[in-house]
């Protein structure tokens, strides 16, 4: 399943540039043992650590990279002081700082935390200004105090829009209006998501990748204002009449996304629903580009169906596991 060469196009602000990618080049693993035993939910590589959110009690595992040698477990379930509840961790436009959701004193709050060698730190704090009725989900924190969101509107079509809010005073900064997750009616259900958004920043570079149509929009964030700088993939962008209603019939193609300071990192399945429902192996291939759209290179594993959960740019290593299996070991590419 090569991706081969693609003859994509970049456009934008910045005017146009080639997104074209040669043949993945075949990557080798190193497999990392993990003796700790948890379920992962999301992983953050930070600077020289890994912090692993979990589906226990204890909801923080943090690791050394490059070896995923174990340091320490923090943060339990609950609503006292240093606990956490109903915690959702997201990454943010920074090196070294990830942000979780949770509650205190019965109030919905945005905190950032920095991981240190022997404990993860608090360094920020914010009041989650999700009170909208038409908020989903937050996606990212950028520039440390600007909160990158997912809403959806009630009318005419239940319209996604993704909208940049200043987390000190809940300002709408701005949004944007060419998003293309939709929701769709189908069955009797009135709310069957297409073309799910993945969303990753990098200080105040913002990528958005598409999982149907394998469109990837980048963007900068300059005076609170969304300015796009590229886009690549599916021209003129999709609208909803080009989903078929029945979701069995939807394309997989981007299915996780991240980047760092120098470049953007956009894994794609290149297959459908209906063969994940069959059982066929899924074979991954990561692209990489840098923040003009420009085509840098394309990697895919010696291995299929594996889960790519994080980018380590600093040391060019793509981190992988196998959700098939017990979480017992990371696999580690180097490119």
């Amino acid at each position: 399943m090569l991706l081969g060469v693609l003859g994509l196009c970049a456009c934008g602000g910045e005017g146009k540039a080639s997104g074209a990618l040669p043949a993945p080049e075949v990557l080798a693993a190193d497999s990392l043992w993990v003796h700790e035993i948890f379920r992962p939910l999301k992983f953050f590589p930070l600077g020289d650590r890994m912090v692993v959110q979990t589906l226990e009690d204890t909801v923080f595992y943090v690791y050394g990279l490059p070896d995923f040698d174990f340091r320490y477990a923090q943060g339990c379930r609950g609503e006292g002081p240093d606990e956490f509840l109903s915690p959702i961790a997201m990454p943010t436009g920074g090196e070294d700082v990830f942000s979780v959701r949770t509650y205190r004193g019965g109030q919905r709050t945005m905190e950032l935390y920095r991981a240190l060698d022997t404990a993860l730190v608090k360094v920020g704090s914010f009041g989650d200004w999700g009170f909208d009725p038409n908020y989903q989900m937050a996606c990212v924190v950028v520039e440390d105090s600007l909160l990158v969101g997912a809403f959806i509107e009630d009318a005419p079509h239940r319209r996604h829009v993704l909208r940049l809010v200043d987390l000190r005073s809940g300002e709408v900064l701005d949004s944007l209006t060419d998003f293309y997750e939709y929701t769709l009616p189908f069955g009797g259900r009135e709310n069957i998501g297409r073309n799910t958004a993945w969303v990753a920043a990098s200080g105040a570079r913002l990528a958005i990748a598409y999982q149907e149509t394998q469109t990837l929009a980048l963007y900068e964030i300059k005076d609170g204002r969304f300015r796009q700088v590229a886009s690549l993939g599916d021209e003129p962008a999709p609208g909803r009449e080009s989903f078929d209603p029945d979701p069995s019939r939807s394309r997989v193609s981007y299915v996780a996304l991240f980047a760092d300071s120098d470049r953007v990192y956009a894994v794609n399945a290149h297959t459908d629903v209906a063969a994940l429902v069959q059982g066929e192996d899924r074979d991954v291939v990561v692209e990489v580009y840098d923040w003009t759209g420009r085509g840098l290179g394309a990697y895919r594993f010696d291995r299929k169906n594996l889960w790519v959960v994080g980018v380590d740019g600093k040391r060019k290593t793509i981190y992988a596991v196998d959700p098939r299996q017990d979480f017992d070991r990371i696999y580690a590419y180097r490119f």
